[in-house]
């Protein structure tokens, strides 16, 4: 297929729920080149493909009409014109990085990836939060009219938070809800979400690509440089700028005191093997600093 060329230039960032995406987008959204999308917009990426049964989209889904849509309905959400680029974030996308590149095979990475404890508790603190309406209608005004159905099980979907499901929806989530407890699936959806995109990225071109870990983004000046390199900022004098009204360090550490011994074992079945990979180091177990009492 030939690709109308666009007028921007497509970065997307790629990570699981609660990794630091917003931050990251935010941040470097402070440069008046930059386009962002200020949301996420998977029922736009799902236009199409509704009715599949998660995110995982494979490539062979973005059909010719699919991939023209997409190519001419982000940018212009994103008012993204004249060399900018053009900045987004749905979290979901870390599922079907194919798909992805498919219908945007000339887009730029990010990888952000975060400790796996620290994104399961924000996740399972904010999973039954109801979604405040304003944000709901600020999104539903971008629904395109052909993808009713996937608007109604959005509303349907952040109307019930004891069903509901919250963030990517990974193979096999439905499932899980229905046998395993809600800290659990929050690790599993960590895993899939981290595996998935690492398993991907393995064959993307590295130039157009790049790994940054959360915790390096709020502690050292180097990965604001690389960013900055990557993006080919020529003046990030406003993003650093940003940067220091922005982080607030000492934040990773709430998953600390949050859960029950037994808790931290199953989670450490979860995700314990991957945080070891990634140099993160094992889910440890703290009796003095680990809750007596069971929650969800």
């Amino acid at each position: 297929m030939i690709y109308e060329p666009l007028d921007c230039q497509p970065v997307f960032l790629i990570g699981a729920a609660r990794s630091g995406t917003k931050f990251l987008r935010d941040l470097i959204a402070t440069d008046t080149n930059i386009c962002e999308i200020p949301f996420d917009v998977n029922f736009v990426w799902r236009r199409g493909n509704e009715h599949y049964p998660h995110d995982g989209l494979p490539a062979e889904f973005a059909t010719e009409r699919v991939i023209r849509d997409l190519r001419k309905r982000l940018p212009r959400m994103a008012n993204a014109t004249n060399g900018k680029i053009m900045l987004e974030k749905t979290v979901s996308n870390a599922l079907r990085i194919p798909f992805v590149l498919k219908v945007f095979p000339e887009a730029r990475l990010i990888h952000l990836i975060r400790d796996g404890r620290s994104v399961v508790e924000s996740v399972h603190r904010v999973w039954d939060e109801p979604t405040p309406l304003h944000y709901k209608l600020k999104k539903l005004r971008y629904f395109p009219v052909t993808n009713f159905r996937y608007a109604w099980w959005f509303l349907a979907n952040s109307r019930n938070p004891t069903n509901r499901v919250w963030g990517p929806r990974y193979d096999g989530i439905d499932d899980d809800l229905s046998t395993l407890s809600r800290l659990d699936v929050c690790g599993h959806q960590w895993c899939h979400c981290v595996e998935t995109a690492l398993r991907d990225l393995k064959s993307v071109n590295e130039q157009n690509t790049l790994d940054v870990r959360y915790e390096d983004l709020i502690s050292r000046s180097e990965t604001i440089d690389s960013i900055v390199r990557f993006l080919e900022i020529n003046d990030d004098e406003g993003i650093r700028h940003r940067f220091s009204n922005m982080v607030r360090r000492g934040q990773d550490d709430k998953w600390r005191g949050c859960w029950t011994n037994e808790q931290m074992e199953g989670l450490q079945k979860i995700i314990g093997p991957l945080l070891e990979r990634l140099g993160y180091g094992a889910v440890s177990l703290d009796t003095e600093k680990h809750k007596t009492a069971s929650s969800n």
